[in-house]
């Protein structure tokens, strides 16, 4: 991975209080390991999402806006989508199928 590759996260099954920190984690050293200002979190395996979730999402967002960077998630559920946009998250983050 060069630091102009996308950084990118796929999480699977749910991500709720007891799997975050996990999710959190990884976000984490996949930051410390490279430069990109492109963190993709894939949600193709994911079948649940709740606000612990939400709070990975925005944490990874002020980590890559400290390297004028920027969050995209791709290929979320219905379910997921709609809680992403319903509590706001699609206005920081870049939502695509």
């Amino acid at each position: 991975m060069t630091d102009t590759d996308p950084i990118v996260i796929t999480p699977s099954g749910e991500i709720d209080l007891a799997s975050a920190p996990a999710l959190r984690e990884s976000i984490t050293e996949a930051l410390a390991e490279s430069a990109s200002t492109v963190l993709v979190v894939d949600l193709a395996d994911v079948t649940f999402m709740d606000s612990s979730g939400l709070t990975c999402l925005a944490f990874a967002h002020q980590k890559m806006q400290e390297r004028d960077g920027r969050v995209e998630v791709h290929n979320a559920n219905s379910s997921v989508r709609k809680l992403i946009t319903v509590v706001g998250m699609d206005q920081v983050v870049e939502v695509r199928e």
